[in-house]
């Protein structure tokens, strides 16, 4: 790979490591280590139960359950197979039948805990409890607690009273016709596994974990040159493999590091990106602010400060003084791009250090200002950082 091209994503990780995530759509769910993934949900226990009111109870089996997703998910849902395996039923000393799910699944959310039946408007499960037919309606909001197990599995348990349904047919002391919220479903414990969606369930197996809550990880790594990810769009967030390997601008003892950066939400394996967003910045142990205006820092072939609009300059407001630093393109050596780990966990790590010969000033707005050079060429920057990535859907 040309050196330029090297140094350009040698900046542009210097600038990644200060990547802030700013995708907030996703609070928890299910990710995988590849994708399409199948997943197979089996009952842990022998049985759970269904109560109707205080009169009916049965023994139910929710038989093999399946789904699938496609990338990072806040919510994934469940149903029954297809192809001739275990249907569910219930049974009682009363009466039973089969469970037919119609058009719906369990629908769960790991961010919230719960699941639903759903999709809004889906038939809903018809289930006989005791010799009452009745029709589990759908909605949401069923505790149910969602959690990894050691073999990259998720294990799921399901408790939930006053859940809603609809009895078509009075019979005997069941409720009458209408609807109810007189339904409780207790001990309904599943074992969920993932496999390669080409495959199915005979194929690799692939880990699967829950995210209780905050940005769904995407694993990253490099391909051809170009910056690639399990799942798009994604972001790229960078962290300094130890303190002080983030150094957006060296000037002596006005060196400005930082802690996150944030990269625009990329569609695509790139080679070019950009950073616009910086936090946790310091210089000479005060806090530093960056404000990029219309500027980035761009990676694209060469390592470069550009901006849209004629004029603009990134700004960074210290105690002291603040720095500015123009449109240009950033000297410097070539970078190593390492992959690390594998699946959702992969990262990337990038190191690159700058020569000499960045350019700033200063916006003459304090009197600290005599402390910082004006239109000098001496500034440097140093990253040594580990990318990941979170899903930006």
């Amino acid at each position: 790979m040309p050196n330029l091209r090297n140094l350009g994503i040698a900046v542009f990780t210097v600038l990644a490591l200060l990547v802030v995530p700013s995708m907030a759509s996703a609070s928890g769910g299910l990710v995988a280590d590849q994708y399409g993934t199948v997943l197979r949900g089996e009952e842990s226990s022998s049985y759970f139960t269904a109560k109707l009111g205080l009169t009916f109870s049965a023994q139910c089996h929710t038989g093999i359950l399946r789904g699938e997703i496609k990338g990072p998910s806040a919510k994934y849902g469940l149903s029954s197979a297809q192809g001739g395996l275990e249907e569910g039923s219930c049974s009682s000393t009363v009466g039973g039948g089969p469970i037919d799910m119609n058009s719906c699944q369990l629908e769960f959310e790991p961010g919230t805990q719960t699941a639903a039946v759903g999709p809004p408007g889906c038939g809903g499960i018809d289930m006989t409890v005791g010799y009452c037919a009745i029709n589990v309606v759908p909605q949401s909001g069923l505790p149910a607690t969602q959690e990894n197990s050691a073999e990259g599995d998720v294990s799921i348990s399901l408790n939930a009273s006053g859940v809603k349904n609809y009895t078509a047919k009075k019979v005997g002391g069941c409720p009458d016709v209408g609807y109810h919220e007189n339904l409780t479903l207790s001990s309904l414990n599943l074992d969920v596994e993932g496999y390669r969606s080409d495959g199915g369930w005979e194929g690799p197996a692939v880990d699967i974990s829950v995210i209780a809550s905050g940005a769904l990880p995407v694993g990253v790594f490099t391909t051809e040159g170009d910056f690639d990810a399990q799942a798009f769009p994604v972001q790229y967030h960078a962290a300094p493999v130890s303190a002080g390997k983030l150094k957006l601008l060296g000037i002596g003892t006005r060196n400005v590091t930082c802690e996150t950066a944030t990269a625009a939400k990329t569609e695509a394996p790139a080679g070019a990106l950009k950073f616009t967003e910086f936090g946790g910045c310091i210089s000479a142990g005060s806090v530093a602010t960056v404000n990029a205006n219309s500027c980035s820092y761009e990676f694209d072939g060469d390592a470069q400060v550009s901006c849209t609009k004629e004029g603009d300059v990134i700004e960074i407001a210290t105690n002291v003084c603040t720095i500015t630093v123009p449109p240009q393109t950033l000297p410097g050596s070539g970078y190593t791009a390492e992959d690390q780990g594998e699946g959702y966990d992969a990262t990337i790590h990038v190191n690159s250090a700058s020569e000499t010969g960045v350019k700033y000033s200063n916006k003459k707005d304090k009197a600290g200002c005599v402390l910082i050079k004006s239109n000098a060429s001496d500034g440097n920057f140093t990253a040594d950082v580990n990318l990941s990535g979170t899903y930006a859907g």
